[in-house]
Parts: C-alpha cells; structure tokens; sequence
C-alpha cells in the first residue's frame, strides 16, 4: 500500500483529501504545516509521494520549501502540487521533478488519477490506474462555498491539470472535455 503525505492548511480540504485517498486504498499521513511536514519527512517513515498545498499559513512558498526539503533527503520522492491561487512559470520552475499540478477545485477522480499516474511513473506502483485523459475530461470538481449554517457544498466547474516529468509542464486543456468536440463546443 502506498503512503502519502498530505500538506494541507485548509481543514476541510485535508480532511476531504484524506478520506478520498484512504477510500481509494492508500495510506495517509497529513500535516498542516512546514514543520510537521518536514518532522515526517526527516523520519524513517515510509512516504511514497507527496502531496502539497503551495500556499500555507498565508506563506506564498511554503508548499515549495517543503518539497524542496523532501528532495534532499528523499531525492526520487514525486510531488504533487496544488493550489487555488495562480502559479506562474517562475513558480513553476521551482517545482521538483517528477512532479503533476493539480489546481483546486479539483475532482475525486482528478485527485486520486493523478496520484496513480504519478506512482506508476515513479515505479512505486498504485491502487488505480486510470488513462490521464479521463483526467482531463472529468467535468465535476468541488469548491467550498460557505453557507450561513457553516456547511461546505459542492459546485460544478472544470479544472485544467498540468504535469510534467521532465521539467516542462502541460495543460490537459488541449484535450476535449466530456461533452464538448476538439473545438470546445458543447455537443
């Protein structure tokens, strides 16, 4: 069973995380913050990817110390990154390789595909694997909104998804989504 590292300051969006990591067979360990990553990291626990949030605390790099921390004592470990603020090439460019962005929101299906992706290519092996492709058409992703009870609810919209495993990054938006032709166009 892979582990996976999750980093994440949002409550809602770590718990959501996780349990869609553990419900598709993987173990998690989570950490809110800089120094409870790098505590996990610079352990003898066993991690198999990370996933990291750029933007923690309020820290615009944050997310990239911590990977950049990971690749020095674990140099093949991939990341993927996330966030729901831009990322701009310069950021990108911080980036270690192997790596996916995922910007948020992003889907179950997205999540968890991009992981295995990530693990397969890394030789670390997954619990699912599924064609990137399915990734970019996946047309349902969630978004927090927040209502006067103080409930979250989830909100269609389509997310592009960018990886790279060779230091140069591509967005999944060249491919159609579900219901639309190569034009963009709704059928």
């Amino acid at each position: 069973m892979s582990v996976i590292l999750v980093v994440e300051d949002d409550e809602q969006v770590r718990v959501l995380v996780e349990s869609m990591l553990r419900d598709a067979g993987y173990e998690v360990l989570a950490a809110t913050a800089l120094e409870g990553a790098q505590a996990l990291l610079n352990s003898d626990q066993s991690i198999d990817l990370l996933f990291v949030d750029v933007h923690l605390g309020g820290d615009l790099e944050a997310g990239l110390r911590i990977a950049q921390s990971a690749r020095e004592r674990r140099p093949l470990l991939p990341v993927v990154y996330t966030t729901g603020q831009g990322v701009d090439d310069g950021k990108k460019a911080l980036f270690a390789d192997p790596y996916l962005f995922l910007p948020k929101p992003y889907t179950s299906e997205q999540l968890i595909s991009s992981i295995a992706y990530l693990l397969n290519r890394n030789g670390r092996g997954a619990v699912h694997t599924w064609h990137f492709r399915d990734i970019a058409r996946s047309q349902m992703d969630f978004r927090f909104s927040n209502r006067p009870s103080g409930s979250s609810a989830f909100r269609p919209s389509t997310t592009p998804v960018s990886m790279s495993l060779t230091g140069s990054c591509f967005s999944s938006d060249s491919a159609p989504r579900r219901g639309e032709d190569d034009r963009g166009t709704h059928r």
